[in-house]
């Protein structure tokens, strides 16, 4: 629903989606209701005393909503003040240093009231935990909370995290990144993406949706394009080789979600393998997804080749039509043991 409040600053334009599963009947007595459904009058957030009552969960949908309520209800030691897409995840105290979290990318100015948050002293340091560059050296309370500093977060992969304490507090705060251009493009070890609509290896190791873990391999192709010339929509992993006397017999699979992808597409885990004898086969007759729209569905098939197994390169494929897919958990299991190099497609590289 889009919410519509009454309360101070707070935004009534920002559609903030929140779509319950399941709603429960809610009797408000002498309660005042705060912030109100503005399609159906239903309250939202309820104050009684110096309690509030949320109708709503929160979740990743409703975060920007709950944080202007929080801002509204609550004077907050910690602040974000010109906050272009910055958000604080968590903010520790453990003796006398306060460290952030962040994400971003983004930038904002952080205002902090060191003795609300139980810091003690008048002067302190703030530093990049991440890279143990030193923000301020000595800044004073009172200019951390009327002035602030600024944060800037550059890459969506990037951990921002800030510590203030005095200098002898943060002396052990000496970084594990050279700098933040670490994590400038980050793409999956072992595999890279070709033909791939506007992704590359970086875009493509997607968030969005995953079968484990948080991370998937993405296609997507809406592009006309010639796959005899071009190749077609594809993830190519590190070839596996093996020594003689080589294996035959394998187990090959793995999952995929798919959207909107065209009857006519070949959707599928494909496997280029290479014989002892130095001759070749495009293998993928047993490993081949539906097509259309539908959530994770997996392939498995143990496969016993003619001939002894030189190499095998993976590939997630989609060909012939159009559509968008997700690929995890993809394994070549031998003997007992899975040898697809970041088969969980998790490892960065």
């Amino acid at each position: 629903h889009n919410a519509a409040g009454t309360m101070n600053n707070f935004s009534s334009s920002s559609p903030w989606r929140i779509q319950p599963a399941r709603r429960k009947l809610i009797n408000n007595t002498g309660g005042t209701v705060i912030v109100s459904d503005y399609s159906t009058g239903n309250p939202l957030l309820i104050q009684k005393g110096n309690v509030y009552f949320s109708t709503i969960s929160a979740d990743t949908a409703s975060s920007g909503y709950f944080a202007q309520v929080m801002g509204s209800i609550v004077d907050s030691p910690i602040k974000l003040a010109d906050n272009t897409g910055i958000n604080i995840l968590e903010a520790v105290r453990k003796d006398n240093v306060l460290c952030i979290s962040f994400t971003g990318p983004g930038t904002a100015t952080l205002k902090v009231d060191s003795a609300a948050c139980g810091l003690s002293g008048s002067t302190f340091t703030v530093k990049e935990i991440l890279t143990g560059r030193t923000i301020y050296s000595s800044v004073s309370a009172a200019s951390l909370n009327s002035i602030g500093f600024k944060v800037n977060v550059k890459y969506s992969d990037e951990p921002c995290a800030v510590a203030i304490g005095t200098s002898t507090d943060l002396a052990g705060f000496t970084g594990i990144f050279a700098s933040e251009e670490a994590f400038e493009l980050t793409y999956p070890a072992d595999w890279t993406t070709h033909v791939n609509d506007s992704l590359d290896s970086a875009a493509g190791w997607a968030r969005d949706y995953c079968h484990s873990g948080m991370r998937s391999l993405k296609i997507i192709r809406t592009l006309p394009r010639d796959e005899a010339t071009r190749g077609v929509a594809r993830w190519v992993g590190k070839p596996i080789t093996f020594s003689a006397p080589y294996p035959t017999t394998f187990t090959f699979g793995g999952w995929a979600k798919a959207d909107s992808v065209g009857g006519g597409a070949l959707l599928a885990l494909q496997y280029d393998v290479v014989y002892g004898d130095n001759s070749t086969e495009t293998y993928d007759a047993d490993t081949r997804f539906s097509t259309g729209t539908h959530d994770w569905q997996q392939v498995n098939y143990v496969k016993t080749f003619g001939k002894g197994v030189k190499s095998i390169t993976p590939k997630c494929m989609l060909s012939n039509d159009n559509g968008t897919v997700w690929f995890d958990d993809l394994y070549i299991n031998h003997n007992g043991e899975n040898l697809l190099y970041n088969g969980g497609v998790e490892i960065l590289k």
